[in-house]
């Protein structure tokens, strides 16, 4: 029976009835798709920030790893100097060894030439010193053998007369072979001299060519010295070269090199996609929000309630009326009911059981005509 019920079982009835039982129905359900969309948040976020501290530990290292390179840029920079003064020097020592070198040879070249000459000279000199000490010794032989006639012949004069003594003359020529004498003295004389000149000549071209020998020894030492010193140079130079070139290519490996490129981006793209499903849920958690504000207004419920009474209220006047009763009820918003007689305010079970019987009936078509208008059956 309708009038004695709780007050709760008319509440829940009524709410069944008037339909806002589905608006705690759907109400809860929002509460709990709120819920379980929170909880997803909740996840989403746990994970950004696991991917934020990672993203946060990438380019730390990424940081890290650049100021590395940029010390490790600037070494090299600081050695691409050094190595290009170093190739600079060595090209300029190498240019003066060279140089000397080129020098050496020339003057080596020249003492070969001097030395040569010196050769010839010392011949020429040798040859002709043998010359004058043949002429010398012919000298020798002719004046010792017209100083061999003359004292052969001495003997024979110191025995003649006076007169026969020019006879004996002109026989041998005697004076003749004087003459000869003296003049084989001279020309020895003057020999004497020539050999004496000719081998002063000898000794000093002797010594002049010791001296280019020396010398020409000299620049044979400091031309394969040069050499040497060139090629330790060229060598230098071209390890100093390979090093510059090694280093400018590493310079250029380490521009081309960062492998946290990639993981920060994928990182990213990964963060950016929680962060898409975030919005989307945050707009969705919204809506949800909305739409529990809305299920959740008890002046909504209430306004439908109060309606529905209203109506429910009128349908039971009507019908008590037409019934011919004299008194009538009514259902309170509290979920109460009042019953009036012309007496005034009574109670249920002052009612007799007829009286009872028209307002069950009554209540019971109410309910009909309101379930009809409001579900269209």
């Amino acid at each position: 029976n309708f009038f004695q019920q709780s007050k709760t079982e008319r509440q829940e009835f009524l709410n069944f009835i008037s339909g806002t039982k589905h608006i705690y129905d759907i109400n809860g359900a929002i509460s709990r798709d709120i819920s379980n969309t929170q909880n997803d948040i909740r996840l989403i976020e746990s994970s950004m920030a696991i991917i934020s501290k990672t993203l946060c530990e990438l380019k730390a290292q990424q940081e890290a790893y650049q100021e590395k390179i940029k010390a490790a840029k600037q070494d090299y920079s600081n050695t691409l100097k050094e190595l290009a003064a170093t190739i600079s020097a060595h090209k300029r020592a190498l240019k003066k060894l060279e140089d000397k070198a080129n020098k050496k040879e020339t003057e080596l070249a020249n003492n070969r030439v001097a030395l040569a000459n010196t050769n010839s000279d010392y011949l020429k000199a040798t040859h002709r010193l043998n010359e004058l000490n043949n002429s010398l010794l012919r000298i020798k032989t002719t004046i010792d053998k017209y100083a061999d006639l003359i004292k052969k012949n001495k003997s024979l004069t110191e025995v003649l007369c006076e007169d026969c003594k020019p006879k004996l003359d002109t026989i041998l020529n005697i004076t003749k072979n004087q003459e000869q004498i003296d003049l084989g003295k001279k020309e020895l004389e003057e020999l004497k001299e020539q050999i004496k000149e000719a081998k002063k000549i000898q000794e000093d071209l002797v010594k002049t060519k010791e001296t280019m020998e020396k010398d020409r020894s000299t620049l044979s030492d400091d031309l394969l010295k040069f050499k040497q010193s060139i090629a330790d140079e060229t060598k230098s130079l071209t390890v100093a070269e390979v090093k510059h070139t090694n280093i400018k290519a590493a310079v250029k490996d380490l521009d081309n090199t960062n492998q946290f490129d990639g993981m920060i981006q994928g990182k990213q793209d990964e963060l950016n996609e929680f962060v898409e499903k975030k919005t989307e849920l945050v707009k969705y958690r919204k809506q949800l929000d909305i739409l529990k504000f809305a299920t959740n207004d008890e002046t909504v419920k209430k306004f439908v309630i109060s309606r529905f009474i209203t109506s429910l209220n009128s349908y039971m006047a009507i019908l008590l009326e037409q019934m011919g009763a004299d008194y009538s009820c009514v259902f309170n918003d509290d979920y109460s009911l009042s019953f009036y007689t012309p007496g005034g305010e009574s109670s249920y079970d002052t009612f007799s059981s007829g009286e009872k019987m028209r307002m069950t009936i009554a209540a019971s078509f109410a309910f009909r005509f309101l379930l009809m208008n409001q579900y269209n059956f």
